[in-house]
């Protein structure tokens, strides 16, 4: 489910009177109700739901099978940013920072419309959070673009290195 959609979940007992209860990894939910629902769903929603149903005539308890729930959070405050700030000088160094909130997030580079790839002078973090360029030279001016993605979103921000 995408945060912020409902989502609901249903356990059906056949034998009443049953008395009801909720949980998120083991952790009572405020619900006595046999339908669960989850209105405007976060990310703290995250995780396996089970219900537990008490028999107030037989004294029976039951716990149905859980039920795993997964919020995926769109990408949101998406950012870039240098270090050190521009100026940035020939022979220097610059770190280009990609940042963003958000669920599984991958990024893509890009420089003039062109994918950026590691190369003799520019490197990336494991998590491509990160590009450094190591001596800076004039052929390294453009527009630097990264693309961010995830399964329900995606976002781009830019920076222009002039020469």
């Amino acid at each position: 489910n995408n945060e912020g959609d409902p989502s609901r979940c249903t356990v059906w007992i056949r034998v009443r009177p049953a008395q009801f209860q909720w949980a998120l990894i083991g952790t009572l939910v405020s619900n006595k109700e046999p339908e669960l629902s989850l209105e405007n769903i976060q990310a703290s929603q995250n995780g396996s739901y089970s219900c537990w149903a008490h028999n107030t005539r037989t004294l029976r308890y039951q716990t149905s099978e859980p039920s795993d729930i997964t919020v995926l959070e769109s990408i949101s405050g998406a950012t870039f940013t240098t270090s050190p700030n521009p100026p940035i000088t020939e022979g220097s160094s610059v770190t280009l920072t990609c940042d963003a909130s958000g669920f599984n997030i991958s990024r893509d580079w890009m420089k003039d419309g062109q994918h950026l790839s590691a190369g003799v002078n520019i490197t990336f973090s494991d998590d491509k959070k990160t590009a450094s360029i190591n001596h800076v030279n004039k052929g390294d001016a453009g527009k630097y673009l990264c693309k961010l993605t995830n399964p329900v979103s995606s976002a781009k921000v830019e920076y222009s290195h002039r020469k």
